[in-house]
């Protein structure tokens, strides 16, 4: 295209010997060099894995989430501080979504016999507020756990196992070293017949005797962690149980927003009722 429009331009003045004179010197010109091969790897680049353990057993290795028997079955030296820390200074490591998981397993492992053909079982923890730490200091490891508040959701069944009917309860500062004199389980269940009142009576005395031995369990295998138990359990996937701050304020979001929604209602019903005394609303 370029040198077609220099061709016109050459006629145009009438120099036409331009065009064979620059055809001669480009032809004299040494050929471009061969592009060189691109030598760039096509290889991904390295991933950080988050929360997982990598499977060596296969070929091409893979990300497997961390489980609570990783944790407890993991071997290796206990826990000390860390090389940087030469002056014993305060070290934190924070598993408590790990501790919330295994909590609840070993809950749903316990049932209690409340009646001739009647047994009660935690089936699940929900909404649980608190934490657990792994604290090193001044050369000392300490293994500390404190939900201040839970739901717990229970179920009664008889001798072969089937569900009869079921029910929630609260329960509040269950923490390390904690016995059954210092947790509280509340519930508004409502008893309506003999096995109700059964349920009802091993909620108000006994539930909490249950739930001591089950947090006594834990934190024997708690303060039986290895350091490399303690690293995965620090990995550990985020619990949908543990209520953080960020989703007890979307609840209290919500709920301001059926309140305002509520008195709207009533108040629309209200004024419709004045205005019109007869109107059936």
């Amino acid at each position: 295209r370029g040198l077609a429009a220099c061709d016109r331009c050459v006629a145009l003045e009438g120099l036409s010997g331009y065009r064979a004179r620059l055809e001669s010197m480009r032809s004299a010109l040494p050929p471009p060099p061969p592009k060189k091969a691109s030598t760039k790897s096509s290889a991904r680049p390295p991933q950080k894995l988050d929360n997982a353990v990598v499977d060596l057993s296969e070929e091409r290795p893979r990300k497997v989430a961390v489980t609570t028997t990783d944790v407890r079955s993991a071997g290796g030296a206990p826990l000390r501080q860390s090389d940087w820390n030469k002056k014993d200074t305060w070290e934190e490591r924070d598993v408590t979504a790990w501790a919330v998981e295994r909590f609840a397993e070993l809950l749903k492992e316990a049932t209690t016999r409340v009646g001739p053909d009647l047994h009660v079982r935690f089936w699940d923890l929900r909404r649980v507020k608190g934490d657990a730490q792994v604290v090193v200091f001044q050369r000392k490891v300490k293994f500390l756990f404190d939900f201040s508040c839970a739901e717990l959701e229970w179920v009664a069944e008889d001798e072969e196992g089937s569900a009869l009917f079921k029910g929630k309860a609260t329960l509040r500062d269950c923490a390390s070293g904690c016995g059954a004199d210092d947790l509280e389980l509340t519930t508004t269940f409502s008893p309506k017949t003999e096995p109700h009142e059964a349920v009802r009576a091993f909620l108000k005395k006994d539930a909490c005797r249950a739930v001591a031995a089950v947090a006594s369990q834990f934190e024997a295998e708690f303060v039986a962690l290895t350091g490399d138990g303690v690293g995965l359990a620090v990995q550990f996937p985020k619990s949908k149980r543990v209520l953080t701050p960020e989703a007890e304020a979307d609840e209290r979001r919500v709920a301001a927003e059926e309140y305002e929604r509520q008195v709207g209602q009533q108040r629309l019903k209200s004024d419709l009722q004045r205005r019109n005394p007869n109107l059936k609303v």
